[in-house]
């Protein structure tokens, strides 16, 4: 069985190769892999993820449903990194 391996960036400015598996336990790896995204797909990217899980959970919360009704308007996008944290603390 062929592992997929894909080449980061750290802050750090060195390349690492990660495989799949390492991803699914290693936090700061996601965390790379953030930093990497550029700034301008950020909200995006992180709301897409974020939306993923809506499927799995009985009743989004409030502060989630606010963060998609921010990054559906670029305008707003200055408030997401906030609305994130709300999030993180909230759960």
């Amino acid at each position: 069985m062929h592992t997929k391996k894909w080449e980061l960036k750290s802050e750090a400015n060195f390349n690492m190769m990660i495989n799949r598996e390492d991803i699914e336990t290693d936090l700061n790896i996601g965390k790379i892999i953030f930093e990497n995204v550029p700034d301008s797909l950020k909200p995006c990217w992180s709301g897409l993820i974020l939306s993923t899980f809506n499927n799995y959970i009985k009743e989004v919360p409030n502060s989630v449903r606010e963060l998609h009704s921010i990054i559906d308007n670029k305008d707003r996008w200055f408030k997401a990194h906030g609305q994130f944290s709300k999030i993180r603390i909230s759960t």
